[in-house]
C-alpha cells in the first residue's frame, strides 16, 4: 500500500524539517518530486482564497478536473499550507507500534491514492471482515485525510459500503476531520457512479473546486 505520512512534531520544528516531511510524503504518494515544492501561490487568487477559507472553517475540499490540470499538485499545496501556516492545532508525534498504519494516522495528515485504500478494503474483507470496523475507525480519526484520484478505483459492493461508512463518519465529525479529494469526476458524476449516499456525504463535507485547462504533462 502506498502511504504518505506527513508528520509534524509536537514541539515547534524548523521550517526545513517541515518541508522535508512534505517533500518525502508527496513523493511517496505520487512518485513525483514536482509536487514537493507545491504552494498555493502556484494557483490564482480566487483558488488561494477559497482554500484558505476552507482551512479556516475546517471544511474539506473536492478538486475535480480532467487529467493533468494540477489536482494532485493542489493537494500537495494544501498540505504545505496546513503545516507552514499553522492550520493544524492538534498535532501529535508518532509513537512506535507494530501497526504502521496506526503510526501514520497519529500524524496530522495522511495521503493515499484511492485505489490503494480500495485494495486495503478488499484484502481485509477477504481475510477478516471483523477488521473492517477497525479500518473505518482508523480512517475516520485522521485529522486531515487526502484521497487522490477518487473514482479511478474498481468498486465492489463491499468496498462501496466501506467508503460510504468512512465518508459518513467523517461527515458526522463535522470540523474535527477535514477530507480533501481529487477526482476526474464531478460530484454529479460521483452520484451517477456510486449513488446518492456517497455523493451527498462528499458534498456535505467538501467545497468543490473545478480545475480547468490543458494537460500540463503533455507538451
Amino acid at each position: 500500500m502506498s502511504i504518505s505520512p506527513f508528520v509534524l512534531q509536537k514541539h515547534p520544528a524548523p521550517l526545513q524539517f517541515i518541508q522535508q516531511c512534505i517533500c518525502d510524503g508527496v513523493y511517496r504518494s505520487t512518485g513525483s518530486r514536482r509536487h514537493s515544492s507545491a504552494k498555493l501561490s502556484d494557483y490564482n487568487d480566487k483558488i488561494q482564497k477559497q482554500i484558505r477559507q476552507c482551512l479556516l472553517k475546517k471544511t474539506g475540499v473536492y478538486i475535480s478536473g480532467s487529467t493533468g490540470v494540477g489536482k494532485t499538485h493542489l493537494l500537495a499545496a494544501i498540505i504545505h499550507e496546513i503545516y507552514t501556516n499553522k492550520f493544524c492545532e492538534n498535532v501529535a508525534h508518532l509513537n512506535s507500534t507494530k501497526d504502521k498504519r496506526l503510526d501514520y494516522i497519529k500524524g496530522v495528515c495522511y495521503m493515499a491514492e484511492s485505489h490503494d485504500i480500495n485494495n486495503e478494503i478488499k484484502t481485509i474483507y477477504s481475510n477478516n471482515e471483523k477488521a473492517v470496523t477497525e479500518l473505518i475507525r482508523d480512517y475516520v480519526e485522521i485529522p486531515h485525510l487526502f484521497i487522490d484520484d477518487f473514482g479511478a478505483e474498481k468498486q465492489t459492493e463491499h468496498t462501496s459500503d466501506v467508503w460510504d461508512a468512512i465518508f459518513n463518519a467523517r461527515w458526522c465529525k463535522d470540523n474535527l476531520a477535514a477530507t480533501y479529494i481529487t477526482s476526474n469526476l464531478s460530484i454529479k458524476k460521483i452520484q451517477e457512479r456510486y449513488g446518492s449516499r456517497i455523493s451527498s456525504r462528499i458534498k456535505g463535507m467538501c467545497f468543490e473546486i473545478e480545475l480547468v485547462g490543458k494537460d500540463k504533462r503533455v507538451g
